[in-house]
């Protein structure tokens, strides 16, 4: 029996998929895939988390190491599943806070926030498109396209570390939140 090169195409895919630990490991090759997670894991921990140490419980900066371990975790962690992608929720909610300031910058800086964007709303779009299509397309050419919100999966993690990088780097509103006493997501109400 005669196998045809897609079948064996998406066959040697399908392994890959399975024995692939991590986000880069996929994105990437499994060599350059740990030697990229070894790096984040260090600039986290030597250079941001380091640094922020002496930072109070519910300060911007407590609120961004901590929004940054739990993206990078989901990114460096072995064990590639859609369903850890839940621990990118807060790292979205503090880019959205920080939208205006990521939009204000240079020219790339913006293009990496575009990218970015994109490529965390591409599942939303193309489910959103092929539901449209299916109202006035039979079923059999919509349900070949079952996969295409699923082409950003192992992207999105990475976009959101991108994402909080540059709030990282940016720091503006930092002074003014710590004055303000507002934090993430649980501003302090008085009693």
């Amino acid at each position: 029996m005669r196998v045809s090169p897609h079948l064996r195409f998406a066959r040697s895919r399908a392994w890959w998929w399975k024995s692939a630990d991590s986000v880069l490991d996929i994105l990437i090759t499994p060599f350059w895939g740990r030697w990229l997670a070894v790096v984040i894991v260090v600039a986290m921990a030597g250079f941001l988390a380091w640094r922020r140490r002496g930072a109070a419980a519910g300060s911007w900066a407590h609120n961004q190491v901590t929004v940054l371990i739990l993206t990078a975790t989901v990114v460096v962690m072995p064990k590639a599943a859609p369903y850890n992608q839940v621990l990118l929720l807060p790292g979205i909610l503090l880019i959205l806070r920080q939208g205006r300031e990521l939009w204000s910058k240079s020219l790339a800086r913006l293009a990496v926030v575009a990218i970015c964007g994109l490529t965390l709303l591409w599942p939303w779009l193309a489910a959103f498109g092929l539901s449209a299509v299916s109202v006035f397309v039979p079923t059999g050419p919509v349900t070949r396209g079952w996969a295409l919100p699923l082409y950003t999966n192992m992207a999105i993690p990475v976009a959101v570390v991108a994402l909080l990088a540059l709030v990282a780097a940016g720091g503006g509103e930092e002074a003014q939140l710590s004055q303000a006493g507002d934090c993430l997501a649980f501003p302090r109400h008085p009693r």
